[in-house]
């Protein structure tokens, strides 16, 4: 078997796992138990622009990371796809949204910040390992601006996101740190 057809799959098993939990008390407070991880580490303490997705509903809920960034007079930036590239735009409260590229929000303004502006990318994903490798949505967006992009890294992996092994190809970007339920960042 392909290490193509592994990573289909795994997608597939990985999308069919995080429906299933959408919802539960017990995921939530996996969610919240993460992300409060991530708002004591020192990645998060000494960035000034977080870049951040804006979730499905199956996925990591970023909301709460969204709202404790301008809490804690951060920058916040989110993806937004450009001729074929993936860009991060400002997110203000004030920012007007509209539904781009895989029916994932993306704020309507194009005004991109410069990726050397961005400290701190939480890297969003269907499954992580240990090692730091992601299973994306399959496009390569993320992997393609992590490829350019030099600063820091992290990934939240509730219970069902953390997985033994994500295959990988010499393409793949991987993060610098997975928060889980075992560890700290």
């Amino acid at each position: 078997m392909s290490e193509k057809m592994d990573k289909s799959q795994l997608r597939d098993i990985q999308k069919q796992k995080m429906k299933a939990v959408v919802g539960h008390q017990q995921h939530h407070q996996e969610e919240a138990l993460l992300q409060e991880k991530l708002f004591h580490s020192d990645y998060w303490q000494n960035a000034k622009t977080v870049a951040v997705t804006l979730s499905l509903p199956w996925e990591v809920n970023t909301q709460a990371i969204i709202t404790r960034a301008w809490y804690d007079n951060k920058s916040v930036v989110v993806p937004k796809i450009l001729n074929h590239n993936m860009h991060f735009v400002p997110l203000t409260m004030d920012t007007k949204l509209k539904k781009g590229q895989l029916a994932i929000s993306e704020p309507e303004q194009a005004d991109a910040v410069a990726i050397n502006t961005i400290d701190l990318v939480i890297v969003p994903g269907l499954a992580f390992d240990q090692r730091g490798a992601r299973l994306g949505q399959g496009a390569g967006y993320y992997d393609r601006f992590l490829s350019q992009y030099t600063g820091h890294t992290i990934a939240i992996a509730t219970s069902e996101l953390f997985v033994d092994h994500v295959p990988t190809e010499s393409h793949d970007q991987f993060v610098q740190y997975v928060i889980t339920k075992e560890n700290n960042a």
